[in-house]
């Protein structure tokens, strides 16, 4: 399943810089939500294995690509379109081009924490740049994505 990972990570690394001014921003902010999401779920497989559990548990439970809904998209869609409406393209551009930056780096067990103060483009605050993501509902879609690890962490130290 490492392998597996590892290969959709590379080949994310190769073609996003590539398609990246042909995407609209939901595309781009979903594919570093994806390459997060797969980047995360390596980690935590890492940590779990050197606690005695089973890592590989958690490479099935990885939010990935296929599983976004209409919905999930249209989340993003709602968050970008804010944002957009707060502070223009330029300023989403550059929110996205650094987390298409921080993604491509390795990632350790404070990525969650570096993620967020990346995810507010320059000229919002971090306070107005969550509540539109709450507005949007962009919190309780990445609980629900995220809510597969737990149950996965969980079952891994049965």
């Amino acid at each position: 399943m490492r392998q597996f990972i590892a290969l959709v990570l590379g080949v994310y690394a190769f073609v996003t810089p590539l398609s990246a001014t042909a995407q609209s921003e939901t595309s781009r902010m979903q594919a570093i939500l994806v390459t997060f999401d797969l980047k995360v779920g390596e980690v935590m497989a890492d940590y779990v294995d050197s606690k005695g559990g089973n890592g590989d548990a958690i490479g099935d439970a990885i939010f990935k690509e296929e599983d976004w809904t209409a919905q999930d998209r249209a989340t993003i869609d709602c968050v970008m379109q804010a944002y957009l409406a707060e502070v223009g393209p330029a300023a989403v551009n550059q929110m996205l081009l650094d987390l298409e930056a921080f993604v491509a780096e390795p990632l350790g067990l404070s990525a969650g924490e570096e993620i967020a103060e990346l995810v507010h483009p320059p000229g919002i605050n971090i306070l107005r740049s969550a509540q539109l993501r709450i507005d949007c509902g962009m919190g309780a879609m990445r609980l629900r994505h995220y809510s597969s690890y737990n149950a996965a962490i969980d079952s891994t130290f049965d």
